[in-house]
């Protein structure tokens, strides 16, 4: 899933954390219950707090949220390659 496909920025350098997660919480026009995405690299506990928002949002708030949504089931697979 290429993110700009469906986001407002050209590049990813342009992509800062809110267009990021506008991106996240903006996924109605996947079809699959079940979202996951893969995170290769080193991740900051900032960005795993982020990450556990993001899922929290689509199990619990996504229905309230998105006009039409639905909750899903929303996981980040993270690998490290340190």
């Amino acid at each position: 899933m290429d993110i700009l496909d469906h986001a407002t920025e050209e590049s990813y350098e342009q992509m800062g954390m809110d267009g990021f997660l506008d991106w996240v919480t903006d996924l109605n026009w996947v079809t699959e219950e079940n979202i996951v995405i893969t995170v290769s690299g080193n991740v900051s506990e900032y960005i795993e707090d982020i990450m556990t928002d993001i899922v929290d949002f689509w199990k619990n708030d996504a229905e309230k949220v998105i006009v039409g949504g639905k909750n899903r089931n929303f996981e980040f697979i993270l690998i490290d390659n340190k």
